[in-house]
């Protein structure tokens, strides 16, 4: 009895060795020939991007994409409350000068500044545990 025939990119279980693929144009080639010799399994490897992405590169882009994008909406929700867009990061230098940094509405040095900075920090801060979290997950793409 010939082995079961797999299509390529099929998501059933990775065939045993000497499985026959339908590969492209009617070619049919085996696990190991498809693999390369020496796989154990029947599924390509992660790319080299997932596999070994800098960690520091993955802290620095969610950070900083999560400091964008709150910014944003908290930007967006001032200004629909009346209130200076600014006045949300100005906020955040309330530990350096108090709860007044909260009433600023323009951009300045001292209190955006402050706020700015304090912000991004604490957007990379939270990004740290998330990238460790995301590359202890396993790849959910799907194989197909």
């Amino acid at each position: 009895m010939p082995p079961p025939a797999f299509a390529v990119g099929d998501c059933r279980e990775p065939p045993a060795d000497g499985a026959v693929y339908a590969g492209s144009a009617g070619v049919e080639e085996t696990a190991v020939e498809r693999t390369g010799a020496g796989k154990t399994s029947g599924f390509p490897a992660r790319p080299a991007a997932r596999r070994t992405p800098g960690l520091l590169r993955d802290i620095l882009l969610t950070g900083a994409g999560a400091a964008l994008a709150s910014a944003a909406v908290a930007a967006s929700v001032a200004k629909a409350e009346g209130k200076g867009a600014l006045q949300p990061l100005n906020a955040t230098s309330h530990w350096l000068h108090g709860q007044a940094a909260g009433r600023v509405r323009r951009l300045d040095g001292s209190h955006s500044g402050v706020g700015i900075a304090t912000h991004l920090l604490s957007a990379l801060f939270w990004a740290v545990p998330y990238a460790l979290w995301v590359r202890r997950a396993p790849d959910r793409s799907p194989r197909c």
